[in-house]
């Protein structure tokens, strides 16, 4: 999915806000560890974390991204590069 997910210039807010919901999820992670090349999976989320920690930001945002589109990304950035195109289309 690298391939064709440009950096999105909301990235940056979005990720903050992946962040801040992985957080909650996982109290105990080390935010230093959050950098965005690491995939949720790798920082110790399980399904339902994921779930959890999507859903929020989707929430956050007013979102509503297919499934399909949200497990292609690999990564923290990537996430938020597909919530971010999201968000500027206006959702869905």
């Amino acid at each position: 999915m690298s391939d064709h997910v440009t950096a999105h210039p909301d990235r940056e807010e979005v990720l903050a806000v992946l962040r801040t919901h992985l957080l909650t999820v996982l109290p105990d992670l080390d935010p230093a560890l959050m950098v965005p090349e690491r995939s949720l999976r790798d920082l110790g989320a399980n399904s339902m974390d994921r779930l959890d920690v999507v859903v929020a930001t989707q929430e956050d945002f007013g979102l509503v991204v297919s499934p399909g589109e949200l497990t292609e990304a690999n990564s923290l950035a990537e996430l938020a590069d597909v919530l971010a195109e999201h968000r500027a289309k206006g959702s869905a």
